[in-house]
């Protein structure tokens, strides 16, 4: 699924607010985990694919690994990003649970 413009746009604005690079491959999130957080947790989220969300990360200058795993890719991401943070916040209570800004 090829990215708009606009939705690209979108999607770099989001990763660069709410996800936290770190020097060091995370193994406990991979790309199912970032897509959902934005899809779910955000309110401008929208539907991508992995490949989508990987071609994104990869383009910000994040390394990944796993590329055998393709498209459940782990990248150098950090368990505090608030992305992950409001993921995690989702998956505990989602009936109670208000997507951000």
């Amino acid at each position: 699924m090829e990215l708009t413009n606009e939705k690209h746009e979108i999607l770099v604005s989001w990763l660069e607010r709410y996800i936290i690079p770190q020097e060091s491959i995370n193994y406990k999130i991979d790309t199912s985990q970032i897509r959902e957080a934005f899809m779910t947790t955000y309110a401008y989220g929208f539907y991508l694919s992995n490949d989508s969300m990987n071609k994104v990360l990869l383009e910000l200058g994040y390394r990944a690994a796993h590329l055998t795993h393709d498209p459940y890719l782990c990248f150098n991401i950090s368990s505090r990003s608030p992305a992950i943070r409001e993921y995690h916040a989702w998956m505990s209570n989602q009936s109670a649970y208000q997507p951000y800004e």
